[in-house]
């Protein structure tokens, strides 16, 4: 039987898990953030008996047709239940849980994870630990990413302490350190953005985090800036781990850094494979490549996932006969990443061999995408691509074939796909052509594509010039963060390529110029320059001191940003 779980994170979050697996039964995660079209259709693929939920939720789920659980209502009935031990049997080949993750063919796909390789992880990280007895970990994933199961799992199993956050302190990363602090914490798992945030949060602040032990980053490549090492230099009770493996093998390589953060390389390699794993790095005829030689990384061993749900052609693409393994009826997993091997024996990752995205620890297709914005009535076509706006600034941007004579605004498009896709998933920027330019091949020319320019995209609401003052502060803050020319007073900041993590950049910058307070939801409750500067001079008692010394910043930060790029003075 498979279960649903559809809540925000909670004491009742933990307890569905465990409830779902001692019945035996598989739990489905289901983020009540995702729009109900892709929701819907991950409740139909998955064939689910049941969805434990809370009652906020009970409304949006009800159309399914699924029998509904709210538990946080529902404790007198759970409590009324018989309290036997239930006898499940569980087998190394025993579904655990089913995770979705972006696919190529327009919809998600689901992976199927038992019992095995979950085991062989947490066997793993229990022998390896250097963490004190009964040591606290901070649950920072979500129950969609599959990092979740080890946070909670693996501190379980220790005897340790899972120290719950809600939704708005995980956005929070300006304030994580401060959380790290109270309730000292002493293991963090974190994606490589959030890592970096964490770092310029901590850099900035006056943190102590004299409990915290060993930090594990992964989701995407690590990289070591500068913030980065001044932490680590800060913090020398602490160390840095880089793990790597795609959600169809969990965990399967790790590299823990030096221990003196002014040795670490830029781009840090993954390290080595785990217990009972294994490596390969083949060439394009399947042969292992030398040291050094880049090739396409396979993984093999008790580490791999049933394959996908419902999927046995994508299945048998990727999961593949093993030719190394004496084992009858091994397998390894094409990850589609390339690496080499270093001569210390450390994997080092380089790319990847097709276009999969990795944005802000997810997982995105393309074609996934390009699937959604296909479905609008006035876009012919439709290709997307991640580019770099900056070092470790990766963001998505969709190349749409229209006419340019009727052709939809940028606001129209981001909220036609708000109701198909996650939040991860809509591109950042817009370049509307008449045609996508093509090669020889007939295929669309990558290189051909022009870059995102820096002016204002075209928005329903017209252009305001900002006030003197507040407002021409935060749209320099606006326009130095969104890589933008200039921005308009009534403009909405997710309609210009905001996301939820540059949200928390903007939190953390307001925080330092303004010095004061700012609730993070704010930002979500006032996303035009003009309330946000409203409620900021509602809130503000300090008198036209702080007034003029924001007039000055501001005049400073916009003469060095006209440096870097010049900004236009009209509509």
């Amino acid at each position: 039987m498979r279960v649903g779980i559809s809540m925000h994170r909670s004491f009742e979050m933990l307890v569905a898990i465990l409830g779902v697996l001692k019945t035996g039964a598989a739990y489905v995660p289901l983020d009540p953030a995702v729009p109900e079209e892709r929701l819907h259709y991950m409740i139909e693929d998955a064939q689910l008996a049941l969805i434990l939920t809370q009652q906020r939720f009970v409304e949006t789920l009800t159309p399914h047709g699924v029998t509904l659980l709210p538990i946080d209502t529902d404790w007198a009935k759970i409590a009324a239940q018989l309290g036997t031990k239930l006898e499940a049997p569980a087998f190394a080949d025993s579904l655990v849980y089913i995770t979705y993750t972006s696919g190529s063919t327009g919809k998600p796909k689901g992976i199927l994870m038992t019992q095995r390789p979950l085991l062989n992880l947490l066997g793993w990280m229990l022998r390896t630990t250097d963490l004190p007895p009964r040591a606290r970990t901070l649950q920072f994933a979500s129950l969609s990413f599959d990092v979740s199961f080890q946070d909670i799992f693996s501190t379980w199993l220790s005897g340790g302490t899972l120290v719950l956050i809600s939704e708005a302190q995980r956005q929070d990363l300006a304030g994580l350190a401060d959380l790290l602090d109270r309730y000292q914490i002493h293991r963090l798992f974190l994606p490589s953005v959030a890592l970096q945030q964490l770092a310029e949060g901590f850099c900035n602040g006056s943190f102590a985090c004299q409990n915290l032990r060993k930090i594990v980053s992964g989701s995407e490549q690590l990289m070591a800036t500068e913030a980065l090492r001044k932490m680590f230099t800060l913090l020398p009770q602490c160390r840095l781990h880089n793990e790597y493996g795609p959600s169809e093998a969990h965990v399967v390589t790790e590299l823990k850094m030096p221990d003196d953060p002014a040795t670490w390389v830029v781009r840090p390699a993954v390290g080595k494979p785990i217990d009972n794993t294994q490596m390969y790095i083949l060439d394009r005829v399947g042969q292992i490549v030398p040291v050094g030689v880049m090739g396409e990384l396979h993984i093999g061993g008790v580490c791999l996932a049933r394959g996908y749900l419902g999927r046995a052609e994508l299945t048998a693409e990727k999961f593949v006969p093993n030719p190394f393994s004496q084992e009858a009826g091994a397998r390894m997993y094409r990850t589609g990443d390339q690496a080499r091997w270093l001569a210390n024996g450390d994997i080092e990752f380089v790319g990847r061999v097709d276009h999969q995205i990795k944005i802000r620890g997810y997982r995105v297709e393309p074609s996934d995408v390009e699937a959604a914005l296909e479905k609008h009535e006035q876009v012919r076509e439709a290709f997307v691509m991640a580019r770099e706006f900056g070092p470790g600034d990766k963001r998505l941007v969709a190349y749409l074939g229209v006419d340019l004579a009727k052709a939809p605004g940028v606001s129209e498009l981001r909220g036609f796909l708000a109701t198909k896709l996650p939040e991860y998933m809509i591109p950042s920027a817009f370049v509307l052509l008449e045609n996508l330019p093509l090669n020889a091949n007939g295929k669309v020319d990558r290189k051909a594509l022009p870059t995102p320019d820096s002016a204002r995209p075209e928005l329903a609401t017209a252009f305001v010039a900002p006030q003197a003052g507040l407002e021409e502060f935060l749209a320099v803050q606006w326009c130095d963060l969104l890589k933008l020319s200039r921005v308009g007073s009534r403009d909405n900041f997710f309609d210009l390529g905001g996301n939820s993590v540059m949200v928390v950049q903007i939190h953390h910058r307001l925080k330092q110029h303004l010095q004061r307070d700012l609730p993070l939801i704010a930002l979500f409750q006032y996303p035009t320059i003009d309330t946000l500067a409203q409620f900021l001079g509602a809130k503000d008692a300090r008198g036209t001191a702080q007034q003029q010394s924001i007039v000055d910043r501001a005049a400073r930060q916009r003469a060095a940003l006209a440096q870097r790029r010049p900004l236009a003075t009209h509509p």
